[in-house]
């Protein structure tokens, strides 16, 4: 069998994000262990940010016909601190530099949606819904550890 060092299956494990790559070694998972430890310890000074905007759209709808016109407007600027407290959220994952957002985690973030009626005699309203934007986080190695190891 072919040994291969610790640091070099940590790269791998980064590149591939294949979580069963732990099960491995025992050496290997006791290595992650910690990395693990010391990345916690590391949260204490380098707090990760990640700032968002929602954007409030307004449908307007009238009558049957499915004519309808949309205005949007961008809300105030939100921000989510991960540290040891909420280190085991599952947040997304990172695509061309882009954060993707776990479905799950944006159904605490987006506001329920809703659809006020303004005629009794057709169908006519305002469906109002949120949309995530403007997503972006002070340090995007940290996240990047923190996806590989939590």
């Amino acid at each position: 069998m072919v040994y291969i060092p610790n640091d070099i299956m940590y790269v791998i494990l980064e590149f591939s994000n294949n979580k069963n790559l732990q099960l491995v070694s025992k050496d290997f998972n006791n290595y992650l262990n910690e990395i693990r430890d010391s990345f916690l310890k590391s949260l204490d000074k380098n707090i990760l940010k990640i700032k968002y905007q929602l954007r409030k759209h307004k449908r307007y709808i009238t009558g049957y016909d499915d004519y309808h016109h949309e205005k949007s407007e961008l809300e105030d600027e939100n921000e989510i601190i991960i540290n040891k407290k909420n280190i085991n959220t599952k947040i997304g994952n990172i695509v061309n530099n882009q954060i993707n957002f776990n479905y799950n985690f944006t159904e605490n973030l987006i506001p329920v949606s809703y659809f006020k009626e303004t005629s009794s005699k057709r169908f006519n309203g305002i469906l109002v819904f949120w949309t995530i934007n403007n997503i972006s986080m002070n340090d995007l190695l940290i996240f990047k550890r923190y996806l590989v190891l939590v």
